[in-house]
């Protein structure tokens, strides 16, 4: 199965270690895992290390038209059966995208669930 995971929070924060663990066990499991984070954060330096090539993007708010683009570009390339968020200001958008792509998400909350 093939996921696009979108982690831009450039901060080490325990949620970003949560996101590097769950695309690290996707990819273990077999799994095509498309990767979109911040330049040089935590997530890219650790998913790079992993063997896990992640997209440079950013959302810097939920209305930022150049992470709309930028997981646009991604997600029409990939063709991904799922969009995972993991951070508050990337959940609208994912859903918004997924419903124009129409392509299913999950965010790490529950205010996030379709």
């Amino acid at each position: 199965m093939k996921f696009l995971l979108v982690g831009t929070n450039p901060e080490n924060t325990g949620a970003a270690t949560h996101f590097v663990a769950l695309a690290q066990a996707l990819a273990e499991a077999g799994h095509e895992v498309g990767v979109i984070a911040a330049a040089d954060g935590l997530i890219e330096q650790q998913l790079i290390h992993a063997g896990v090539q992640p997209h440079r993007a950013m959302f810097r708010n939920a209305l930022d038209p150049r992470g709309y683009l930028a997981v646009i570009r991604v997600a029409r390339t990939m063709q991904p059966a799922w969009l995972v968020g993991n951070f508050g200001k990337e959940y609208w958008p994912l859903i918004v995208i997924g419903r124009l792509l129409r392509i299913p998400g999950r965010c790490s909350a529950t205010a996030c669930r379709r």
